[in-house]
């Protein structure tokens, strides 16, 4: 591919871009320590495990359009729905399982059509290394 900015032929699809610069992270770690408290002696210990992505700066920059997530419309829903053995709450609980209604209905529309669009657009999306441009090629 050349680059239609600066005519470079050093580019890369944005998806291996991405790919190359993002790597998941797993660590674990164990701890023993010995201590004393006004004459008694103690023993303690701990293991903690961290895990995680981490990304280059280029690899953010090539990353694809993320899905929205329907946690936080769901669970408005459900805390509503703690309402209903209220009967003065009825109204209260109604308003807000629409408004969460509401909220879910548009983000699954985003996922299921826009998302899937601009998904496409990233896999077919090229970014030159020389002068940074981002293409897309048909």
């Amino acid at each position: 591919m050349q680059c239609p900015k600066c005519g470079s032929v050093s580019t890369q699809r944005l998806e291996m871009a991405y790919l190359a610069g993002t790597s998941d992270v797993s660590a674990r770690s164990h701890t023993v320590d010995v201590g004393s408290i006004g004459g008694a002696l103690g023993v303690g210990g701990a293991i903690t495990k961290t895990t995680g992505v981490s990304q280059s700066a280029l690899a953010q920059r090539a990353a694809p359009p993320q899905r929205k997530s329907i946690k936080w419309p769901v669970v408005l829903i459900v805390v509503s729905l703690f309402g209903l053995g209220e009967p003065k709450a009825i109204v209260g609980v109604v308003i807000w399982v629409t408004i969460g209604a509401y909220w879910l209905s548009r983000i699954v529309k985003y996922n299921s059509m826009e998302w899937s669009q601009l998904h496409q657009v990233w896999l077919r999306s090229w970014m030159c290394q020389r002068c940074g441009e981002v293409y897309q090629v048909p």
